[in-house]
């Protein structure tokens, strides 16, 4: 924990006389790293939430001067979708989002309300922080997150292109043969031009559709990359004969009909859900992630 608390703020360029704004748990790992470490190693302090409405936070973002807000998705679009992201106040100098998928068009609306740039910030359970985008200009894509914090080193393999970790931070039961302390994350990417590490997402996220194998969180990239597409999710349930069937659930201001001839012309049919929910919001779980489960019990109820 010291280590992965010791990779972020270098990386993040966290400072001993910052405010954290806390509405993420403290438990996970990303409050852990991003609040919790902090204190312990630099003595920053932490500015507790009284709410999750933007409105709510807009005031305790003031009254505590918070230098810093740690964030996810959801919390980002509904500032970018309220009139409280252009009372950000001037003391915050770092907006992170992690937890999630971020959508372009939902940072850069944040950024151009705000006057803030949303930093993507990857990482997991097993390794702690893993890569951060330090860069200042607005611009965001699907999966680009950045360049590996200080101490941290990562590997694309061959064949698989999963995502490998070493650092200090990752426990020694993950000790490999030549001793490093390693860790291969399920996720898939790749480097970027300018070094840059970009993630696709989840190879256990895979599944066979007529004997054809796919890609979910490829589908979910193909959904976002749609300019009217703000959050995405893509899931199978039994369909019929039991043959997987693709679901997918979005935020959009357009028609299914509509997104569907612009998915047409990313991915073939074999890859297009085939059933749809078209929603206002998505429920959330305590995390601020997109609850799966209560997205699935709304596909079972649409049939029923």
């Amino acid at each position: 924990m010291l280590a992965d608390g010791k990779h972020i703020i270098e990386g993040m360029k966290l400072q001993p006389n910052d405010v954290h704004y806390a509405h993420i748990a403290f438990g996970h790992s990303y409050g852990l790293g991003n609040l919790v470490m902090p204190l312990v190693i630099q003595g920053a302090a932490i500015a507790l939430s009284s709410g999750f409405l933007p409105r709510t936070m807009i005031e305790d973002l003031r009254g505590s001067k918070a230098t810093v807000f740690p964030t996810v998705p959801a919390v980002i679009r509904a500032f970018a979708e309220s009139e409280a992201a252009a009372e950000l106040p001037n003391t915050i100098r770092l907006v992170i989002s992690a937890g999630g998928k971020l959508s372009p068009k939902i940072a850069s609306k944040f950024a151009t309300v705000s006057g803030r740039k949303v930093h993507n910030f990857y990482g997991s359970t097993e390794t702690g922080g893993i890569a951060f985008d330090g860069t200042t200009r607005f611009e965001n894509s699907i999966g680009h997150v950045g360049l590996p914090l200080p101490g941290v080193s990562v590997r694309i393999l061959d064949k698989s292109a999963r995502i490998e970790v070493s650092s200090a931070a990752i426990s020694d039961t993950f000790t490999t043969l030549d001793g490093r302390r390693s860790h291969v994350l399920y996720d898939s990417g790749c480097w970027l031009p300018d070094g840059q590490l970009l993630v696709y997402g989840r190879c256990d996220r895979d599944v066979k559709i007529g004997g054809k194998r796919l890609s979910m969180s490829e589908v979910e990239s193909a959904l976002l990359s749609i300019p009217e597409v703000t959050m995405a999710w893509v899931h199978v349930l039994p369909g019929d004969n039991e043959e997987p069937q693709l679901i997918a659930a979005v935020t959009t201001d357009i028609t299914l009909i509509e997104l569907k001839s612009r998915l047409a012309g990313l991915l073939p049919a074999w890859k297009r859900p085939r059933r749809w929910l078209r929603l206002e919001s998505f429920p959330l779980n305590t995390r601020g992630k997109v609850d799966g489960r209560a997205l699935v019990k709304m596909f079972q109820e649409q049939r029923t």
